[in-house]
């Protein structure tokens, strides 16, 4: 059974902030390809959590980084491995070439 998908408040924020930028940059047919990444993400990671590669481990609770398709961002989610009925959050959305501190559990 898929697990639900939970999107932080910070990863919110990331992928408005990118919109944002497409929008300023006249890169509106951008927009639609990054939701459906997202979305599709989300539906691999529902049902299968343990997919990536795994970065960090505090007791039950695992943190990996997907790459998102063929764009150029990476997804930090984070999930409790013994409650596979409680949601895969995702916690974090970089740019490839951005700097980015993994996100802490």
């Amino acid at each position: 059974m898929p697990r639900p998908i939970q999107r932080s408040v910070p990863f919110d924020a990331a992928v408005a902030a990118q919109v944002a930028y497409l929008v300023s940059q006249g890169r509106s047919d951008w927009i639609d390809p990054l939701e459906r990444a997202i979305d599709g993400l989300g539906a691999l990671i529902a049902v299968f959590p343990q997919l990536h590669r795994e970065h960090d481990r505090k007791g039950p609770w695992v943190l990996r980084r997907a790459r998102l398709g063929s764009l150029p961002f990476y997804v930090w989610y984070a999930y409790d491995e013994e409650q596979a009925q409680e949601p895969v959050t995702l916690i974090g959305f970089f740019h490839t070439r951005q700097r980015e501190r993994r996100p802490r559990l």
